[in-house]
């Protein structure tokens, strides 16, 4: 993996990382095989394959032993696995985290004062004003 040191002093990764390459790889490792990987993601085997070499290219390092009959971890692999777990950990509590505090925001009742004809013709809503609805 290329990192550098960055301005806080922690090491920056040179290369982009996503969470679902990261998802690919850990469904790759439990599932045994790229073909149920993808079946449990809803995704090609192609798809999964393509996702985890793009990881390996990026990162600079092979994941995987991959053969005609078996998938074993590399010991960069092994080595990655854990942390490739945490991380997709830790980006579905900041999308948990995130969608719960978009549910707090500006939802709720929105009240409008204008003239009767106006809202009638700006929103449409003639027949609800007269129904009450």
């Amino acid at each position: 993996m290329r990192t550098r040191a960055s301005s806080r002093g922690m090491a920056a990764i040179d290369f982009e990382v996503s969470v679902p390459q990261l998802r690919c790889f850990l469904a790759v490792v439990d599932a045994g095989s790229v073909a149920e990987a993808g079946r449990r993601l809803g995704m090609s085997a192609a798809s999964v394959s393509k996702a985890i070499t793009r990881l390996e290219d990026g990162a600079g390092v092979r994941l995987l032993h991959r053969s005609k009959h078996a998938i074993s971890l590399t010991d960069a692999g092994e080595a990655l696995l854990e942390p490739a777990r945490e991380a997709v950990r830790a980006a579905e509590a900041f999308a948990g985290t995130a969608a719960h505090a978009s549910d707090r925001g500006d939802g709720g009742i929105v009240r409008l004062t204008a003239a009767t004809g106006m809202v009638r013709h700006v929103l449409g809503v003639g027949t609800c004003l007269r129904k009450g609805v």
